[in-house]
């Protein structure tokens, strides 16, 4: 199985060096790119962690990238993350089993190539209001395990849904929108150069 962790927040603009903006590039395209290039080896689940933050974002397909837009850290950051969720729903419709996941909120030193003010944060009260790491691995590690539905998101219950116990958790409906989920796939094979395989992209499951 393939968990796609990676994750950035809180940058002001920069760029990969492919190009793409920073949070998309490192939290949706890296992801897509990884998991394109190990599909004929996968045997089981593909798992890709996300955040409830999706829920205040609107992607923006015609400028992904950040080229034509005023720059906002927190808008890319939720834009990354309800791409990971339409990715986890295109990949199960084109015959994968994968699934959604959010740690919540947890002291993980993500902050930590922030601006100053949210760096300070992530060092000084983060570990005070956020989950232990080995927390935050529960909605993962659930979702290793787990014979939910195929494209079950996993998230904590708790308060503002940022702590405490993760559980089945419903999507949003853009979330769920298989066209922006079939746009998102067709722009990322775009911009990555990566595919699926001839065998897997024509709905069959590659472990089979």
């Amino acid at each position: 199985m393939l968990v796609n962790n990676a994750g950035v927040l809180g940058l002001p603009l920069t760029r990969t060096a492919d190009g793409f903006e920073t949070h998309m590039g490192t939290n949706h395209l890296g992801h897509f790119a990884l998991t394109c290039l190990l599909a004929d080896r996968l045997r089981d689940r593909v798992i890709v962690v996300c955040s409830s933050n999706y829920a205040l974002a609107r992607l923006h397909l015609d400028d992904l990238n950040w080229q034509r837009r005023r720059y906002s850290m927190w808008s890319a950051y939720g834009e990354s993350k309800l791409a990971n969720m339409l990715f986890v729903q295109e990949l199960v419709r084109r015959g994968f089993t994968a699934y959604a996941v959010d740690p919540g909120m947890v002291a993980s030193g993500i902050t930590r190539d922030g601006p100053g003010w949210l760096h300070w944060a992530g060092d000084h009260l983060a570990p005070h209001v956020g989950q232990d790491p080995r927390d935050g691995a529960r909605s993962s590690i659930q979702a290793v395990m787990t014979d939910l539905p195929n494209g079950t998101y996993i998230a904590p219950r708790g308060v503002a849904h940022q702590w405490g116990k993760p559980k089945a958790t419903k999507l949003l409906a853009k979330a769920r929108d298989p066209e922006s989920a079939r746009r998102l796939w067709e722009l990322s094979v775009e911009l990555t150069g990566c595919d699926l395989p001839e065998f897997t992209a024509a709905g069959h499951q590659p472990w089979l």
